[in-house]
């Protein structure tokens, strides 16, 4: 049979139904297999879910377990050790939640009286849990309590630290002091609760101070002395007692609770009593120290602060805040000026009278004398002056007073006279001017128009030997310059005049060769400056001329020589003289440089130009010079 299917294979239709009769049995081969594998599977998982809900339930079991051991050994264990406890006794891990979340449910499944538990107890529970801190240490700080009560925790750490070496944060000192004072002191807490306000607050005023018991008797004494004490008083006499060094706040603060726990015991005994916690309006304590800014500001009305401060402590030997006497001297320096501004107008007016009965007749006759010599004489100047030829000693104010009658007395007796001649004449007097200082000025105008009021006042002193200062100079030669400008622009002026004309149109110092001079270096160079032009004059004239002038007279001839290009007034010249420093030369070797490469960048000319001529010239004039030059 074998032997005739082999033959049978040779036919091409048997060979066909042979394949794929054999492919179907292949198929379902893989079926019952897959199924086997699948029905195999899911036994395994069913098996291992098993294993794994049965291992989760002990887990489960033996983790409340756990967790109702640890709250039966310790109510208020926290999460975070009840999670290391785990992680060592069972080897589970847990987030940190979900063990606070079933420590909060077994604490209510053991009854209200832990759920009413308050928070405070679990965490101070928790924190002793937690702490370093042993019996050893704290009866260490038992022992500090003992001996200050209000011992602040750094100081206890300090000592704690010396006697047993222990080295904890201070925070944890601090919570153990609290701790310690509700223990040792049951009664006052009692109290506290019950409505005891003051001790509460003088608790916690005092509780970081460095104040102690006997700070606090002495602030007593202080107060029964003197109720008005004020705070910095209080301070610098505790300072002088015990030593000690406190800020001025922690005084205020001890002395409001004194004073409110004096309030609170004897508020029924007197009315005289103090009533409020902080006395409003009180009056101020005029000890020593107002009496010494008083003498001080006497002896010196503009002492300044640190030197107040340093006579103080010379003084007290205390210790003073510079802004405390910043502040109470501004208040004695403004006291002292409304009691000196007190004074009445009557005893003012007197006080007057009483210095003006000193002048006589004689003397107002000097004061005349000295104004016909000098109607601007100074009020010190005269009152120098009558005390030297009179002997009469007088305050400024008088002397002002009566030189200012005396003038008015002056002008009344000059009344008849033209008014613009005495206007005239008196500003020249009180410049201390005559007509020969303005003929002087006239003729230094007239060597240089640009004179300057300190050379002008310097030459007129060598010449006539006046000795005034540089204002009136200035004034005068103002006025000067303003009526030659006026009178030579006049055009009823006649033509004979021409030569003032031009030399008050180019300057004084500038003649007609020098003006044909500069005329000719403008055609040859167009673009000349006037430090360049000053250099040729020099060189070529021997005329040391001053460049303002100089540059005038450029501007001038430049206008003359292209009326339409120049305009005094109009923007366009600002633009175009901006090549000035660009010669004819410089102009030539940009052209050259265009003709060789049009398309030549600015900075590639200036390189060029600056091999070539030397010259250094900004990247803008050479830029706006090509433009121009490829414009044409």
């Amino acid at each position: 049979m074998k032997l005739d299917k082999i033959l049978n294979l040779n036919n091409p239709g048997n060979k066909a139904s042979y394949r794929s009769s054999l492919s179907e049995s292949l198929n379902l081969y893989k079926k019952k297999v897959n199924k086997t594998s699948i029905e195999v599977k899911l036994k395994n998982e069913d098996i291992k879910a098993k294993k794994n809900l049965s291992k989760y339930n002990e887990t489960k079991d033996s983790y409340l377990e756990c967790l109702k051991r640890y709250l039966n050994e310790d109510l208020y264990i926290d999460p975070t050790k009840a999670m290391e406890r785990l992680r060592k006794e069972v080897g589970l891990e847990v987030s940190i939640t979900l063990v606070q979340l079933t420590l909060t449910k077994l604490r209510e499944e053991l009854g209200p009286e832990v759920i009413d538990l308050d928070e405070f107890d679990i965490r101070n529970s928790q924190f002793s849990d937690r702490s370093k801190l042993k019996d050893i240490h704290l009866a260490c700080l038992r022992k500090c309590i003992e001996e200050d009560r209000f011992i602040g925790p750094t100081e206890a750490w300090n000592r704690l630290r010396t006697e047993t070496g222990i080295d904890i944060a201070n925070s944890t000192v601090q919570k153990a002091l609290f701790k310690l004072r509700k223990e040792m002191s049951p009664e006052q807490n009692s109290q506290e609760s019950s409505g005891s306000e003051f001790s509460s607050k003088i608790t916690g005023s005092y509780y970081r101070s460095k104040l102690k018991d006997s700070h606090i008797d002495r602030l007593r004494e202080y107060l029964k002395k003197d109720s008005l004490l004020r705070p910095n008083e209080a301070m610098d006499q505790l300072r002088r007692d015990t030593g000690l060094i406190v800020s001025i706040s922690t005084v205020y603060r001890a002395l409001s609770n004194i004073r409110e726990e004096i309030h609170t015991k004897h508020a029924n005994e007197s009315s005289s009593t103090i009533k409020t916690k902080k006395p409003v309006g009180r009056p101020r304590k005029q000890g020593p120290r107002p009496e010494l800014r008083r003498k001080n500001l006497k002896e010196n009305r503009y002492i300044k602060t640190a030197k107040m401060i340093k006579k103080y402590q010379d003084e007290t030997s205390l210790e003073k805040n510079s802004k405390t006497t910043h502040r109470n001297l501004k208040r004695s320096i403004n006291k002292m000026s409304s009691e000196s501004a007190r004074l009445s107008s009557s005893a003012a007016k007197r006080r007057e009278i009483s210095n003006l009965i000193k002048i006589k007749e004689s003397h107002i006759q000097c004061l005349k004398k000295y104004l016909k010599q000098d109607i601007s004489i100074g009020t010190t100047e005269a009152m120098n002056r009558l005390h030297a030829e009179t002997g009469l000693a007088i305050c400024p104010n008088t002397a002002r007073t009566a030189l200012i009658k005396s003038r008015r007395e002056l002008d009344a007796e000059c009344g008849s006279s033209d008014s613009s001649s005495v206007k005239s004449k008196q500003s020249r007097t009180r410049a201390k001017l005559n007509d020969s200082h303005m003929q002087c000025l006239k003729k230094y105008l007239e060597e240089d128009r640009y004179i300057m009021p300190t050379r002008a006042r310097e030459r007129l002193q060598e010449d006539t030997g006046l000795n005034v200062s540089v204002t009136p100079v200035r004034s005068a030669l103002i006025n000067l310059r303003k009526n030659i400008y006026q009178y030579y622009n006049d055009p009823s002026i006649p033509a004979s005049e021409s030569l003032v004309n031009r030399n008050w149109y180019f300057g004084y110092n500038l003649q007609d060769s020098h003006i044909e001079f500069l005329g000719k270096c403008l055609s040859k160079n167009h673009f000349i400056g006037p430090n360049e032009a000053r250099k040729k004059l020099k060189q070529e004239m021997g005329l040391e001329a001053n460049v303002r002038a100089v540059k005038t007279a450029l501007k001038r001839i430049r206008g003359k020589m292209y009326p339409n290009r120049f305009k005094p007034y109009s923007s366009a010249p600002k633009v175009q003289h901006k090549c000035y420093k660009l010669k004819e030369d410089h102009i030539t070797c940009l052209k050259r440089y265009l003709s060789d490469n049009s398309s030549i960048s600015p900075a590639e000319a200036k390189k060029k130009l600056r091999q070539e001529t030397g010259h250094e010239s900004s990247l803008t004039l050479v830029n706006i010079a090509l433009k121009k030059l490829r414009k044409k």
